[in-house]
């Protein structure tokens, strides 16, 4: 179900312009006073009373309230919602006793006023499975097809690679840019032209960033020559400083595409860094590319920006996103390392597509994908944040 908090509720009430109860700590008054029958009463309990057979509401979510009033005569609290009834609030003054019928649970919230959604929809991780049910069965009859379609097909493979910046972990690279035997700009440059080179090829970058990051590059060559801050401390506070890195497009970059392949969205360009993608900003790494995705995530197909682009030695290191694979599937396919977080450490604020349900949140996750194994622990801790200790990252087992 969904709980709405009081001051929320408040505020849409006031746009409705509808009449609702406040509460103090000790009184509940109305405002303004409406009579009951102005009201529309559908039903009121009295208090303490417990139901234990309540007709089901139809399957909508219910998100506010819109009528409550009280009578003083004999202390009860009346919730009533024009549209749907049967949405039933018993409790006194100060505090709202939600229950629920469905389970036989109670739970009392004080000082406040919830709403409760008691129409049971399908939990979104059985609408996920079904969706990837159907996707596979989709791809077990359409590949034969496309396999014969791809028979006399010339395959063009991209370039080799020549430059052995190309084939160093992240970490190494970070290692190395803050003790100053490599310079960030080089790294970098090295970077965006095996993405000139490969792209070709791949389709993957949906806009770069390369002058920019040059730009940041630069910056960071020159604050390691200046020795304001010991090797120490540039390892702590940035341990990722001078690494280039690319972004899924669905993860918020500031000022680039955030379309996430779909044409009605084409032009949209993020206005703020996403959290995970600020996170990794933070520790030093500069974003050089955002790059390709499914048309809105919903998709297996390989060919997924971030793990050609980390495949291709394109990119060392990228934030990418998992719903249903979207880390894991492209990284086994790819010869590359992901790892789909638990959901609640690493933030998923600015990822498009989004949703406002709690269980959606359980199944997105942003996560990493690297080019080599030892880059997933230290990028995971730094787009965890402070809830990187939560992960115990650092034990042994």
């Amino acid at each position: 179900g969904n709980h709405v908090a009081f001051p929320l509720i408040v505020d849409r009430l006031r746009q409705r312009s509808t009449t609702f109860i406040q509460f103090d700590r000790n009184v509940a008054s109305v405002v303004p006073k409406t009579s009951l029958r102005e009201l529309g009463i559908r039903r009121s309990l009295h208090c303490g009373e417990e139901v234990t057979q309540t007709p089901q509401p139809s399957r909508s979510s219910i998100q506010t309230v819109d009528y409550l009033t009280s009578e003083k005569t004999n202390n009860r609290l009346i919730a009533v919602h024009p549209r749907i009834p049967n949405i039933d609030y018993v409790g006194t003054a100060g505090v709202a006793e939600l229950w629920n019928y469905r389970k036989n649970l109670s739970a009392t919230y004080p000082l406040g006023l919830y709403a409760y959604d008691q129409s049971d929809p399908l939990p979104m991780e059985l609408l996920v499975r079904l969706f990837g049910l159907v996707q596979m069965l989709l791809h077990w009859i359409i590949t034969p097809f496309i396999s014969l379609w791809m028979r006399n097909k010339i395959i063009r493979r991209p370039p080799p690679i020549k430059n052995p910046l190309l084939e160093r972990s992240a970490t190494y690279l970070a290692r190395k840019i803050r003790t100053g035997e490599l310079r960030s700009e080089d790294v970098v440059f090295s970077f965006i032209e095996r993405v000139n080179a490969v792209n070709a090829y791949f389709n993957s970058v949906v806009q770069d960033r390369f002058s920019a990051a040059l730009k940041e590059a630069r910056d960071v060559d020159e604050l390691i020559a200046s020795k304001t801050k010991t090797v120490e401390q540039l390892e702590f506070e940035t341990p990722f400083l001078g690494v280039p890195v690319t972004i899924k497009e669905s993860c918020a970059l500031k000022g680039m595409s955030h379309c996430v392949g779909s044409i009605p969205r084409l032009g949209i360009k993020a206005d703020a860094d996403g959290g995970a993608v600020r996170a990794i900003r933070k520790s030093g790494a500069i974003p050089i590319a955002v790059t390709n995705t499914p048309e809105l995530c919903l998709g297996y197909e390989t060919n997924n920006l971030v793990t050609v682009m980390v495949s291709s030695g394109s990119s060392v290191i990228s934030v990418s996103s998992d719903i249903a694979g979207s880390i894991r599937i492209p990284a086994m396919f790819n010869g590359v390392f992901g790892h789909k977080p638990t959901p609640g450490y690493v933030p998923i604020t600015g990822h498009f597509p989004n949703a406002p349900d709690p269980a959606f949140e359980k199944l997105l996750v942003v996560g990493p994908i690297t080019r080599y194994s030892e880059d997933l622990r230290p990028m995971l801790k730094v787009m965890a944040g402070d809830s990187a200790s939560k992960l115990r990252l650092d034990e042994k087992r």
